[in-house]
C-alpha cells in the first residue's frame, strides 16, 4: 500500500548520514555551547536541549562531560537513538514537554482536507482549532529546570509539516486561497514561537541560546562562508543590506523561512527589555550535504535574562 504524503514526510525527517555529513557544523555548534557553559557560575550546570531529536548537530558526549543534560523532543525513538549514539548514561533525562502539540490524527485530517480540495474556510478552521488546543498553560512553566537552554533549529520545525502538506497539495487551490491558508499557518508559527520562547524564559535561570536559519545559500559550505564574511562586514544592528558581488557563484534567499522569521521578530521585541544579547555568531550549516544544493547561514544568539 502506498504511503500517504504525511507518512513520507515524517519518515524523511530522519536524515540518513547526517551524523557524518554535519560533522563540521556539529563541532562549531558544540564549541559555541561550551563557551556559554564556561561562563556559568555552577561547576556542572543543567543544560536543556529543546527539539534534541537524534542530536546530529550537537555533540552530546562532549557536553555530557561538563554539564547535566536534559533532552526534550516529541520523538522518543530519536532521543533514544541519540543516547545510544553518544553512549550517554542514565543521568541524562529524556522527556517531552508538549508546549506545542499536534496529534497525528490532526495532520492526517489536514492532509485529507487538502487532498479533497476542501473549502479554504474548512481548512482554516482546522488550523484555528490547532491554535486553540495549544492555548492552555504548560505545567513546566512554574519553575526553573535548567541553567542554560538550547533551542537551535527548532522554531522552523514547529509547523513545518503543515506547510509541507499544503505545498504538496497546492495544485488543488487557487492562488488567493493558498495565500489565505499560508497566512493562517504563519499566524500559527507566531503563536508557537511566542509560546516556546515564553516557556524557555520561565524555565531557564541563565542563558538561552537561540539558533535560526537567517539565509539560505544555494551552494556548498564555502559559498555560505563567503556570504558570512560579507554579513560580518555589512551588518548594522538588525538590518542586513543586500550586497552585490562580481561573478557570484551563489544566490541567497533574503526572506527567512517560516518559524525563523517569527523567532527573529520575537527576539527583537524582547531585546533590551527583559533580555540582552551577550554573544552572536554566524555559522554555515551544509544541510543538503550529499548534493551541496542548500546551505543555511545560521545565526546563533546567546540571550541573558534581565
Amino acid at each position: 500500500m502506498k504511503n500517504s504524503i504525511y507518512e513520507t514526510l515524517t519518515a524523511s525527517e530522519q536524515i540518513a548520514g547526517a551524523y557524518e555529513g554535519w560533522r563540521n557544523y556539529r563541532r562549531k555548534i558544540t564549541d559555541y555551547i561550551e563557551d556559554a557553559v564556561a561562563t556559568c557560575s555552577k561547576r556542572k550546570p543543567v543544560v536543556c536541549i529543546w527539539g534534541a531529536g537524534a542530536s546530529n548537530d550537537i555533540d552530546l558526549e562532549r557536553l555530557g562531560g561538563i554539564c547535566h543534560l536534559i533532552l526534550v523532543d516529541r520523538d522518543k525513538n530519536a532521543l533514544n537513538a541519540a543516547k545510544r549514539q553518544y553512549q550517554l548514561d542514565d543521568t541524562v533525562l529524556l522527556t517531552d514537554i508538549p508546549f506545542w502539540h499536534i496529534e497525528d490524527d490532526t495532520y492526517k485530517m489536514f492532509e485529507a482536507l487538502l487532498a479533497d480540495g476542501a473549502d479554504e474556510e474548512l481548512v482554516i478552521s482546522l488550523l484555528k482549532h490547532i491554535r486553540e488546543s495549544n492555548s492552555g498553560n504548560v505545567k513546566a512553566s512554574n519553575a526553573c529546570i535548567a541553567d542554560i537552554s538550547i533551542a537551535i533549529g527548532i522554531h522552523s520545525q514547529l509547523n513545518a509539516r503543515l506547510a509541507a502538506l499544503l505545498y504538496s497539495y497546492r495544485e488543488n487551490y487557487e492562488e488567493q486561497e493558498l495565500l489565505h491558508i499560508e497566512q493562517e499557518i504563519s499566524g500559527l508559527n507566531e503563536a508557537a514561537v511566542e509560546r516556546l520562547n515564553d516557556l524557555l524564559y520561565h524555565v531557564t535561570s541563565g542563558d538561552v541560546i537561540y539558533g535560526y536559519e537567517l539565509l539560505t545559500v544555494y551552494g556548498d559550505e564555502h559559498a555560505a562562508e563567503k556570504v558570512i564574511r560579507e554579513l560580518e562586514t555589512e551588518k548594522t544592528g538588525n538590518v542586513i543590506r543586500k550586497v552585490q558581488t562580481e561573478a557570484a557563484k551563489w544566490t541567497r534567499q533574503t526572506h527567512m523561512v517560516e518559524g525563523a522569521k517569527q523567532l527573529a521578530k520575537d527576539i527583537s521585541l524582547h531585546r533590551d527589555f527583559d533580555m540582552e544579547i551577550v554573544n552572536q555568531i554566524y555559522l554555515p550549516w551544509n544541510f543538503s550535504f550529499t548534493e551541496n544544493k542548500k546551505t543555511y547561514v545560521m545565526e546563533l544568539l546567546t540571550c541573558r535574562k534581565l
